[in-house]
C-alpha cells in the first residue's frame, strides 16, 4: 500500500543484515583489524587469507570479495596506518613547526598513539625489512613518505648537507625503532622509551648543530 500523502517517508537507517552478515565497509574494516592484530602479535608470515578468515569467523571467499591476494591485505593495512600516522605528524610539525626538538618529541607520541589504535605490527614491518619484494617497495615508499617532509627542516636548523640530514633521519628511525620495541616488549614504559628518544635526539642534534 502507497504512504499516506500526509505521512513522511520513513527516514530511519535500514536494518543490519541478519544471521551476523556486516555491510561491505564494516566487513573490511574488520579484515583489517584483524590482520593487523595478527601482524603485530605472530608477524608477517601469520597474515595470510586462510588465517585472517578463520579468526573472522568467515569463509576465504568472503576475504578475497575485498582483497585480491594477500598482498593486496598487506599493502591496505599498511597504507591505513601510515596515512594515519602521517595526519598525527603533520599536526606535531604544525604544533611546534619553529622548534625541532619538541616537533620530533611529538613525532614520538604520535607513533605512540598509532600503535596503540592498531598495533606494532604495521610500524615494524614500515620501519624494517619486508621478505616480499612487492611489499617490500610498500613499505620502502611508505617510510620515504613520513621521513621526506623532515629532511628540509634537518638541513635548515643543523645546516647540513641533504646527504646527511637523510642519513640522520635514518638514525632517527632507527632509534624510534628500538625503543619502540623495548617499550612493547614491556622493557620501557611508554613514557620512559619517549624520554629515552628525546635524551638521544638532543645528542644528535648537538653533535651535528654547526
Amino acid at each position: 500500500m502507497p504512504a499516506s500523502k500526509n505521512r513522511p517517508a520513513s527516514t530511519s537507517p535500514p536494518e543490519r543484515p541478519s544471521h551476523g552478515r556486516l555491510w561491505a565497509a564494516e566487513r573490511r574494516k574488520q579484515l583489517l583489524a584483524i590482520a593487523s592484530k595478527l601482524l603485530s602479535e605472530k608477524g608477517i608470515e601469520a597474515v595470510r587469507i586462510p588465517t585472517v578468515a578463520q579468526a573472522a569467523g568467515v569463509t576465504r571467499p568472503v576475504v578475497y570479495k575485498h582483497f585480491e591476494n594477500r598482498n593486496a591485505l598487506l599493502a591496505e593495512l599498511l597504507g591505513d596506518f601510515g596515512h594515519q600516522l602521517q595526519a598525527r605528524l603533520t599536526q606535531a610539525y604544525a604544533n611546534h613547526s619553529d622548534n625541532l626538538y619538541f616537533t620530533l618529541e611529538e613525532a614520538m607520541f604520535a607513533v605512540c598513539e598509532t600503535i596503540d589504535e592498531h598495533g606494532a605490527g604495521p610500524w615494524f614491518l614500515i620501519t624494517g625489512n619486508a621478505p616480499d619484494p612487492e611489499i617490500s617497495a610498500i613499505t620502502r615508499a611508505l617510510r620515504d613518505e613520513l621521513v621526506s617532509p623532515w629532511l628540509a627542516d634537518l638541513q635548515a636548523v643543523l645546516g647540513v648537507s641533504e646527504r646527511e640530514a637523510f642519513t640522520l633521519s635514518q638514525m632517527i628511525l632507527a632509534n624510534m625503532r628500538s625503543l619502540i620495541l623495548l617499550w612493547k616488549q614491556s622493557q620501557l614504559t611508554r613514557d620512559e622509551a619517549v624520554e629515552n628518544m628525546m635524551r638521544s635526539v638532543g645528542a644528535i642534534l648537538r653533535e651535528y648543530s654547526n
